[in-house]
């Protein structure tokens, strides 16, 4: 697979990253197969694209290629950042079920 793929691949898990963080806001698609895919997609996929995809950036940049930065790798630079704050301070309030007690 070529970096073009997993960088779209990345930014559509990040879509199911933010629907993920509204869902824990206003709670809908409860108990269907959607949330699931969802909250998983967002939840685990997405934090794994991103650092592929970042650390593919950095490298090609180490080696002087140059690499593109459009809107997508950008989006995607920047929703990492946001997962590694959210995982470091807010880890409990990001859990993989969207059932609040």
């Amino acid at each position: 697979m070529n970096f073009s793929l997993f960088n779209k691949l990345a930014f559509i898990a990040n879509l199911a990253f933010l629907t993920a963080l509204i869902m824990r806001i206003y709670p809908f698609m409860q108990g269907t197969n959607a949330e699931s895919l969802v909250l998983v997609t967002g939840l685990v996929i997405s934090p794994i694209l991103n650092i592929m995809v970042t650390l593919n950036f950095m490298v090609q940049w180490y080696r002087g290629a140059k690499p593109y930065a459009d809107f997508v790798q950008v989006f995607n630079c920047s929703a990492l950042g946001i997962q590694i704050i959210l995982f470091l301070f807010f880890s409990g309030w990001l859990p993989l079920s969207n059932i609040n007690p």
